[in-house]
């Protein structure tokens, strides 16, 4: 009761509190339209979707790793709970420091990078043979899941729409993956064990990389065509 009240309080806001410029002119109906637009923006949704997937993962780190470092290896709970802050810090020092391998990679390119990090982040953390497993697994999560992070703002802030409402729209859909993630976890240890914890969010993420490298392989007759739109779009900038 309490996610689904935040999310329809969230998704409320964005359709119904307008911006201060068009407070008086705009009707319920315009604001409305208007959300149903940004759902309609593929780029926004892709992007929301994708920091959507993080963030449960993210979450889902957040909510088991301290348990599994616990049950699984004995370790301390003070030093468990080390694995959070360790993350934590890895995330942080991505968006400072890998910034600018976006700009010479490109954002699909950056994109494939930062999966491959947290699917082997991802299969690290489910070795649960050594502790050496679930350190290595921490420190690729954090480096792909900042990088994620990186390219998924960087969409958001592009978008040629309202900043006001797509914020909204990205803060929905990561609020939701937040709240999803733990849950799937969850089913996930409770059906087929604690291994499998981290495991089930691996489809997801190959599915997106498989989507971004069809896309980034287009025939020529699109590729010249996405070439034209993105030099008109440097040329407005």
């Amino acid at each position: 009761m309490v996610s689904a009240s935040v999310l329809l309080l969230i998704f409320g806001a964005i359709a119904i509190f307008p911006d201060a410029k068009r407070s008086t002119t705009s009707t319920l109906a315009e604001r409305w339209a208007h959300v149903k637009e940004l759902f309609n923006d593929q780029n926004i949704l892709e992007a929301s979707g994708a920091e959507a997937l993080a963030l449960a993962t993210f979450s889902c780190f957040n909510a088991f790793i301290i348990v599994i470092a616990i049950r699984v290896f004995h370790i301390p709970a003070q030093a468990a709970s080390l694995f959070v802050s360790l993350e934590g810090l890895i995330f942080i020092a991505t968006l400072f420091t890998l910034w600018r391998l976006l700009d010479s990679l490109g954002q699909p390119r950056f994109y494939l990078v930062s999966i491959a990090f947290v699917v082997a982040g991802l299969i690290l953390l489910s070795c649960i043979w050594h502790p050496v497993f679930l350190f290595t697994g921490t420190v690729f999560l954090g480096i792909g899941l900042g990088m994620f992070n990186l390219v998924n703002v960087t969409r958001i802030a592009n978008a040629h729409v309202d900043k006001g409402k797509t914020a909204g729209i990205f803060a929905l859909f990561t609020v939701a993956g937040s709240i999803i993630g733990p849950v799937i976890g969850g089913f996930s240890g409770e059906l087929f064990g604690i291994w499998s914890v981290f495991l089930m969010f691996i489809p997801l993420y190959l599915a997106l990389a498989v989507k971004l490298y069809k896309r980034q392989h287009v025939p020529s007759g699109d590729a010249f065509l996405l070439q034209a739109v993105n030099k008109e779009y440097r040329n407005e900038q």
